[in-house]
């Protein structure tokens, strides 16, 4: 399958993953749900159909509540934990966990993913499962392509958002293997970026593959890759952004600072939000949560990261509700509040740990 023929498909699944999680559209929409289950679903967060994101919005759910400090519930963990493959990978969701993992399929974009498995994996360290999460990276690790990224899928080219997601992980795997995938990462990501050449608007942030236009979902997920992982402390920031020089062939020096500098350029342009790159005149408040996070990760932008958060908090629902409360939403917003030292409990008026909790399926 080549790059050129499969790349229209992997924008078009980018695109609907991008706005499944910002809220944009339902997960039913995104996929043909799945009618029947032997999986028992107790413990997993949201009553909407998990078929496309299941893994992903209950990892994020598990980095959400143990970074305030909220005990997150066991039957969320066994949730988790069972949905794993015996090689250590993750699918977005396996209906049935007794049957055998299926093998990643590019032509359906369906089997064990990076984005799902890096995502477990941080959720998985953070609420001491450690075994289960080294095998998750593990995994992780040995799905690194030649050119230093990840793909999202085994079959598929290596993008910007998948390869941020794993080397955050990566960033805390205690497995040696790990170390010698960060710089390779760190130079795969550096040539998806738009250099001092690009339009003010395009200019550091970052592609989903070579030769595709900047995207929210990409430069966001590129920018915590390249400064930290989940979840991030709250920290000192300055006020104000980096300074970014290139070199003679156009391209930034410093590529996390770049990076910074987009997000920040996106939020003093636009109140404290990042738009959609998918559907024109929308908010991606999904982006422009983690935005914030990284932000606070790169130690840069503090002046933009208080416009953004204000912006965010007064717009929680718009974030956070789609077919009833949306726990990937909620979750990242508590890495938000954890990040910019919120209360949680009084975000934007909202109890967003409440909300979360009162989310699983019992």
């Amino acid at each position: 399958m080549s790059s050129t023929s499969v790349f229209p498909r992997i924008m078009a699944a980018l695109a609907t993953l991008a706005l499944a999680l910002a809220g944009g559209i339902s997960t039913a929409a995104a996929q043909s749900p799945i009618t029947s289950s032997s999986t028992d679903d107790r413990g997993l967060f949201g009553e909407q159909d998990p078929s496309f994101d299941g893994v992903y919005r209950q990892s994020l759910s598990l980095l959400g509540l143990s970074s305030v400090g909220r005990q997150v519930p066991r039957a969320a963990v066994t949730w988790l934990v069972e949905q794993q493959c015996p090689n250590g990978s993750f699918a977005s969701y396996r209906a049935d966990t007794l049957a055998p993992c299926p093998p990643a399929d590019p032509n359906s974009f369906t089997g064990p993913d990076s984005n799902s498995t890096a995502l477990a994996a941080l959720a998985l360290m953070q609420v001491d499962r450690v075994r289960e999460a080294r095998r998750a990276m593990r995994w992780l690790v040995d799905q690194q392509r030649s050119d230093g990224g990840w793909a999202y899928l085994a079959g598929l080219d290596s993008d910007a958002s998948s390869t941020g997601l794993a080397l955050a992980a990566m960033r805390t795997a205690d497995i040696p293997r790990a170390r010698v995938t960060k710089a390779p990462a760190r130079a795969f990501i550096s040539t998806l970026i738009a250099g001092c050449d690009a339009p003010a608007g395009q200019r550091f942030g970052v592609g989903f593959q070579a030769g595709s236009p900047v995207d929210s979902f990409s430069s966001v997920h590129a920018l915590l890759g390249l400064t930290g992982s989940l979840p991030v402390a709250a920290q000192k920031q300055y006020r104000g952004g980096p300074r970014v020089t290139c070199n003679a062939q156009g391209s930034p020096t410093k590529v996390p600072a770049a990076v910074s500098r987009w997000v920040i350029s996106q939020f003093n342009a636009n109140d404290g939000s990042i738009p959609s790159s998918f559907v024109p005149g929308e908010t991606d408040w999904n982006s422009t949560a983690l935005g914030i996070i990284g932000l606070v990760s790169s130690k840069f932008g503090g002046n933009a990261t208080d416009i953004a958060l204000s912006t965010l908090a007064a717009n929680i629902d718009a974030y956070v509700v789609s077919s009833g409360d949306r726990p990937a939403a909620l979750g990242t917003t508590l890495l938000v509040a954890t990040a910019t030292d919120s209360d949680p409990r009084d975000f934007g008026g909202s109890d967003l740990i409440q909300r979360l909790i009162d989310s699983m399926r019992r």
